[in-house]
């Protein structure tokens, strides 16, 4: 067994999927993230052992790129491993498959270390950079580009962080708030064209029972058809999330 490298298989159910019978974004990244732990665990850093010591791990940075969305009845192989780690960051990829072992698409995560008291990330522990370093050598992570302000929103959504939404650090979930995002573009989008790349930085936490805004506008160079996402929680004005996902023409059959 290759300890880099970690792969897990999921069969695609039909409500993971969208009406076009497609894996939903918020899916995926649940999948990306159950990937992430169980290879953690592996490598023996798993999240409950981070928890332990009053840490855990945090998403900053994400960019997902889809050449096809898998249906309802596929089987999905997600292969995870990391790729660079320094600092405060590691950066861990994905590669998607089909059931054929065909490519589908992949992934980058940046992750961060949070100390659970203060609520803020810290320098990698000792025993976490050791486990990557052996993995990784000198490699630093990546800077991915910079997602642009949202200019000119155009569509808005109010939601309330629910309890649906927390993981077990007791924040909302990385996936919920893709989901957030996503869901604000016009329906009329999601009616003839798929996510071919969706880009997010993870700015603050979202807590249960805050109100968020999401708000969807265009981006300045938009076409393909192109969205700029902002995430704002109402009690402080304070922008959580900002994301930018681009689209193409969805095919006439799922595979």
């Amino acid at each position: 067994m290759n300890a880099a490298r970690h792969t897990e298989s999921f069969p695609i159910r039909a409500f993971e999927c969208d009406p076009h019978g497609r894996l939903l974004p918020r899916t995926l990244c649940l999948l990306l993230q159950e990937t992430a732990a169980a290879h953690a665990s592996e490598l023996g850093v798993a999240v409950e052992t981070l928890l332990d010591r009053g840490v855990a791990w945090v998403l900053s940075q994400l960019r997902i790129a889809v050449d096809r969305w898998p249906a309802a009845g596929e089987t999905l192989l997600i292969e995870t491993w990391p790729e660079a780690a320094s600092g405060t960051r590691i950066e861990r990829r994905f590669r998607l498959l089909d059931g054929d072992g065909k490519v589908l698409g992949e992934a980058i995560t940046l992750w961060l270390v949070m100390d659970l008291q203060r609520r803020r990330p810290v320098r990698l522990p000792e025993y976490v950079t050791a486990t990557f370093g052996t993995l990784v050598g000198p490699n630093r992570p990546s800077r991915l580009d910079p997602i642009p302000a949202l200019e000119r929103p155009e569509l808005e959504q109010t939601l309330t962080v629910a309890y649906g939404d927390l993981d077990m650090v007791h924040h909302a979930n990385n996936a919920a708030f893709v989901e957030w995002m996503v869901s604000c573009v016009a329906g009329s989008l999601w009616n003839t064209h798929d996510p071919a790349t969706i880009e997010v930085n993870y700015l603050a936490e979202c807590r249960l029972g805050d109100t968020i805004v999401s708000l969807c506008g265009p981006a300045d160079d938009n076409d393909p058809p192109t969205a700029v996402h902002s995430l704002v929680r109402t009690a402080d004005a304070i922008e959580v999330a900002r994301a930018r996902s681009v689209w193409r023409p969805r095919s006439g059959t799922h595979r």
